[in-house]
């Protein structure tokens, strides 16, 4: 046990030194990486259970475990028996924090630290004015047509397809960028629902990809509307795209590329608010008086956007209101701890983080 202790630990120290190598770890994210994340999501994709939600669980038992037992010790240190299982428990447990850590460094971590977008693409530098207004402008004339050409039921409200269509739709789309993104090219595991979806909830978390099992989970309360963009965003990071605005340029141009109206609906709308508060803070910044009429005078979205949106909300807080919340008095320390999680995570990511979208739209857009 020592000895594997000492050989892992050392290999996992060894691809922490390699991983600020960026040509290691683009060489690493586009070849290697791809089979370890292939091979496990189809393993765990074979069971209906959410594997990896199921490992924190025992984890967290686990190390709960691991400190209450040296207490115990104290008091039964003359039981040689208790003693010996106590440290071989205690070790395994290092064994298995070893273990886990060079899984991260491997599925995780070396994949992060690759180029941007892999070198496909560069984050553009001095955007201008213009440039985000004109964007602005061209999402607000695609979601309107998109929201138009959407299928509808009698009443006028979208028709969401199954799940299963939604991921062979955004699965082909993701694919077909595999040409200059080539990450995209492997293999897809379809989503799991969270089983802790409540806390999700409370903690305004869309969905996660578990680098230990490589399974893609969301919360089953999301909105269907936004269900397209989430699945393809878990799904850029599944690939090897683990910076969040990575996944989500992925996600726009997986969604925004497809031929089918809701996915572009979905894609379109999600990345919308990036861009417009891009847009909003370069307005006020370079035309301060001007700056509220001027962004009046811009395109406007169809009243059918606002009623899509709010029927979404509806349906899915009906879901959220039609099951048992057993520690739903929990969610406002929940909601509390997210805020804080969230606003150190913009910090902590800077450039990489959701908003830093823009630059790689900016970017497309230019070519």
């Amino acid at each position: 046990m020592k000895k594997y202790a000492i050989i892992t630990a050392s290999i996992s120290f060894g691809l922490f030194l390699l991983s600020f190598i960026t040509p290691f770890c683009d060489l690493y994210a586009d070849t290697v990486y791809g089979f370890i994340s292939d091979i496990l999501g189809v393993v765990t994709g074979l069971f209906e259970i959410n594997i990896g939600e199921c490992l924190m669980y025992l984890a967290a038992l686990a190390l709960l475990i691991a400190l209450v037992l040296p207490i115990f010790l104290v008091f039964f240190r003359k039981y040689k028996k208790f003693k010996s299982v106590t440290f071989f428990y205690l070790k395994t447990i290092g064994c298995i924090a070893i273990t886990v850590m060079l899984i991260y460094m491997l599925n995780w971590y070396i994949p992060l630290r690759s180029s941007v977008m892999g070198n496909a693409i560069a984050p553009a530098e001095n955007i201008t004015l213009e440039e985000l207004e004109t964007i602005r402008n061209h999402f607000v004339e695609q979601i309107n047509e998109a929201a138009m050409e959407s299928a509808r039921d009698e009443a006028g409200y979208l028709v969401y397809p199954e799940e299963k269509e939604i991921h062979g739709k955004v699965t082909e789309s993701m694919r077909r960028l595999s040409s200059e993104y080539r990450r995209l090219s492997g293999y897809y595991p379809n989503m799991k629902a969270a089983y802790c979806s409540d806390v999700f909830e409370w903690m305004n978390i869309g969905g996660y990809t578990y680098p230990y099992t490589m399974e893609i989970t969301y919360n089953r309360y999301v909105t269907k509307f936004f269900y397209p963009s989430l699945f393809a965003h878990e799904s850029a990071h599944h690939q090897g795209y683990y910076r969040e605005n990575e996944a989500n340029f992925i996600e726009f141009l997986a969604c925004t590329t497809s031929e089918d109206p809701l996915l572009r609906y979905s894609g379109y709308m999600n990345t919308y608010s990036y861009i417009n508060d891009a847009y909003i803070g370069a307005l006020y910044n370079e035309d301060p008086e001007n700056a509220e009429e001027r962004y009046k005078s811009q395109e406007k979205f169809i009243a059918q956007i606002r009623t899509d949106l709010l029927h979404a909300q509806d349906e899915a807080d009906e879901r959220y209101e039609n099951d048992d919340h057993p520690m739903e008095s929990l969610s406002g320390n929940a909601a509390t701890v997210s805020d804080t999680g969230w606003e150190t995570q913009a910090k902590l990511l800077g450039e990489s983080g959701y908003d830093g979208v823009v630059p790689l739209i900016v970017e497309y857009y230019r070519n």
